[in-house]
């Protein structure tokens, strides 16, 4: 059994009155703000603001294959963060190719009106990838991670428009229970690349986030935060008998838990402020088939 880079965590921080969730192909998003007609809500240029949102598959400029899953996904779960009703990306994809739109050019052939109706919402994000890099110098990791992305409202208004790239340099030694995780996975260059690269772009669409419009209604509710989740089974072949260790770092003195594909639920303890750590071992009742 092998457990890939792109093993999928869904990591969820509960909390007395909601929750915050965070995956990495996954999204869960507040209840719709409204679900009448009789209510518009306007950014501060008068612009109406939509009440359901798509994120259209973005076009990928770069030379990586897996930026075109990374990127669009990380900006949806923080998306779906606001005052929005977001659609679930991979309802999206499956509406569009139910609609015989099979490639990012068969979309961007539509119009704004035309896939709004395919997709039965006001709002669209439209987006390109422009960078997703890394290079190495020694342990330490150059990252690059970019987007172009275009908000749209039901009159094919631009309410929002955002180029921005995220660059770190990545690398180092931590000694708090999640950086203990990522230490074990320093030694392999490629994997500590891509861990990084994981992590840029959450940074980069977290912030965004922050940036998008959105309507005033709730925003005072303080939601949890999640700021990194790392596990050690990146580029492993795992075997049964073997520990698989999840770290997540985040809001601090809440409850956390991790759900992994074919392994269930696994408790999260709060080892230090912030910082949630847990493990499993994995036996014969695991379905290879769901992580491999």
């Amino acid at each position: 059994m092998k457990i890939l880079s792109a093993l999928l965590i869904v990591v969820t921080i509960l909390f007395t009155g909601g929750c915050a969730v965070s995956t990495t192909d996954t999204i869960a998003t507040m209840p719709a703000l409204k679900t009448g007609d009789s209510e518009t809500v306007s950014d501060a240029d008068g612009k109406v603001l939509p009440r359901t949102v798509a994120v259209l598959p973005f076009r990928n400029l770069t030379d990586s294959e897996f930026a075109y899953t990374v990127v669009r996904r990380t900006m949806v779960n923080h998306f779906s963060t606001l005052n929005y009703r977001m659609l679930n990306w991979q309802d999206v994809d499956q509406r569009l190719q139910l609609a015989g739109l099979a490639s990012t050019a068969d979309i961007m052939a539509k119009s704004p009106a035309e896939l709004m109706q395919i997709l039965g919402v006001d709002g669209l994000i439209y987006g390109n990838i422009t960078h997703y890099d890394k290079t190495f110098a020694g342990i330490y990791a150059n990252i690059s991670v970019g987007v172009e992305l275009t908000f749209l409202n039901s009159a094919a208004e631009v309410v929002w428009e955002v180029k921005d790239v995220r660059r770190s340099h990545a690398g180092g030694v931590s000694v708090n229970p999640v950086g203990l995780i990522m230490n074990a996975l320093v030694a392999a260059k490629h994997i500590y690349g891509d861990l990084n690269l994981y992590r840029a772009a959450d940074d980069l669409g977290r912030d965004l986030a922050r940036q998008m419009p959105q309507p005033a209604r709730l925003e005072q509710r303080e939601r949890p935060v999640i700021t990194n989740v790392v596990h050690s089974g990146v580029g492993q072949y795992l075997r049964y008998g073997d520990k698989l260790e999840i770290g997540l770092e985040g809001t601090p003195g809440l409850t956390a838990a991790a759900s992994v594909d074919g392994l269930g639920i696994i408790d999260l303890t709060e080892a230090e402020p912030g910082q949630y750590v847990g493990s499993v071992v994995l036996d014969r009742n695991v379905n290879t088939e769901a992580v491999a």
